[in-house]
């Protein structure tokens, strides 16, 4: 279990905001098995949208909630997060999910699974060159165009426990309002502590 805490979010956030040139929030992404635990430290979501339409919100209006079921407008991202069994042919959580939290990273209440940023192709090559900077490894991208917020940008990257890139996929380009210049990059707390302790590093020289 990483040792970065609630307290670090905020400057982990800061540090991915000034070495990519990221204007909206990166966003901080939960999978509760209970939804109780949820409920105790988010506001329930007051819609029913899919999933990459509530990062997009978090992304661009800077709102923190929990979704359940009933709450996901999409069947194929619920499974794929886990609140429903559903025979998926994409890396899925398991079925035993109750709800999905989400933040902007700064203000981030519970231990996070996964990271979601929004960039354009320059920001996203300075991802690149950045993370290789800090952690000497290479970006091995998986992806098909299909569930792309949920299995490419949040299963994908804590399962395999490495950063992800997406182009986005039909629903998060139509309902998702990812925009035509835009892709999303999928990583762990320890690939943003990463990133964010070789920006400080830098800082002092």
């Amino acid at each position: 279990m990483s040792s970065i805490t609630p307290e670090d979010y905020k400057e982990l956030s800061q540090n991915l905001k000034l070495s990519l040139g990221i204007k909206k929030n990166p966003v901080a992404i939960k999978l509760f098995q209970s939804k109780d635990e949820a409920a105790e430290i988010l506001p329930k979501f007051d819609d029913k949208v899919r999933h990459c339409r509530m990062i997009n919100i978090v992304a661009t209006e800077g709102r923190s909630f929990y979704s359940t079921l009933d709450e996901m407008a999409c069947n194929v991202g619920a499974a794929v997060l886990g609140l429903q069994d559903v025979k998926l042919k994409v890396e899925h959580s398991e079925p035993d999910k109750e709800a999905v939290g989400y933040a902007p990273l700064e203000d981030a209440p519970f231990d996070v699974d996964a990271i979601v940023l929004y960039c354009n192709v320059m920001q996203a090559y300075e991802f690149t060159t950045t993370y290789r900077k800090a952690t000497g490894n290479r970006i091995n991208a998986d992806f098909a165009g299909t569930q792309a917020l949920c299995s490419e940008a949040v299963i994908i990257p804590s399962h395999n426990n490495r950063p992800n890139i997406s182009f986005g996929c039909m629903g998060s380009r139509n309902d998702g309002k990812l925009e035509p210049d835009e892709l999303v990059i999928g990583l762990t707390l320890d690939d943003a502590k990463a990133i964010s302790d070789y920006v400080n590093a830098m800082n002092e020289i």
